[in-house]
C-alpha cells in the first residue's frame, strides 16, 4: 500500500500543473475575441472561394451570368458545409478544452489581464491586419522562390523516373569458398 501511495505521489509531482479552470478559460476566449476572429476567417475563406470560382469561370470562358448563377448555387451549398464544420457552438467547447488542458490558471489570468488592458485591446484590433500582412509577405516570398522549387521538383521526378526505368543490377551472388 505504501508503494502505491509513493507511485501516485510521484506521478502527480511529475504531471504538469495544467488544467486551467473552465470558467477562466471561457473568460479568456471572450477577451481574446476568438469568435470574432473565426468569423473573420470564415469571411476570408468565402471571399477566396468566390474569387477562385470566378477565376475558373474566366479560364473556362463561362459567361458572367452563368458563372454568377453557378457560384451562387455552389456557395449556398458551401456555406452550409462551412456552417456545419465551423460553427462556433461546435468549436467552442473543443477549443476551450484544448486551452484548459494546455494552459495553467496563472497563464490564463495573465492573458486576460493583458488583453483587457489598453495595450492588449490595441494589439487585438491590429492583429488581423498584422496577420494579413504576414501572410501576404509569406506568399510573396514563396512566389519568388517557386520557379526554383519547381525546377528541383522536376529534377527529382526525372531522377526517380530514371531510377525506376533503369533498376540497379541485382546483387552479386556470394563468393563461394
Amino acid at each position: 500500500m505504501r508503494i502505491a501511495t509513493v507511485l501516485v505521489a510521484a506521478l502527480l509531482a511529475a504531471s504538469p500543473a495544467f488544467a486551467a479552470d473552465a470558467k477562466k478559460v471561457g473568460r479568456m476566449i471572450e477577451v481574446l475575441q476568438i469568435r470574432q476572429a473565426m468569423d473573420q476567417m470564415r469571411e476570408v475563406m468565402t471571399t477566396n472561394i468566390k474569387k477562385n470560382l470566378r477565376e475558373e469561370c474566366t479560364r473556362a470562358g463561362t459567361a458572367d451570368e452563368l458563372c454568377e448563377k453557378a457560384i451562387g448555387e455552389r456557395m449556398t451549398a458551401m456555406d452550409k458545409i462551412l456552417d456545419e464544420g465551423l460553427s462556433w457552438d461546435a468549436i467552442r467547447p473543443e477549443l476551450a478544452a484544448i486551452y484548459a488542458r494546455t494552459l495553467t490558471d496563472e497563464e490564463v489570468d495573465s492573458a486576460v489581464a493583458y488583453y483587457s488592458s489598453p495595450a492588449g485591446k490595441s494589439l487585438l484590433t491590429k492583429l488581423p491586419a498584422l496577420m494579413k500582412a504576414g501572410s501576404e509577405l509569406g506568399q510573396q516570398r514563396v512566389a519568388a522562390i517557386m520557379p526554383r522549387l519547381q525546377a528541383e521538383a522536376q529534377a527529382a521526378a526525372k531522377q526517380i523516373d530514371a531510377a525506376s526505368t533503369n533498376p540497379p543490377p541485382p546483387p552479386a551472388p556470394p563468393a563461394q569458398h
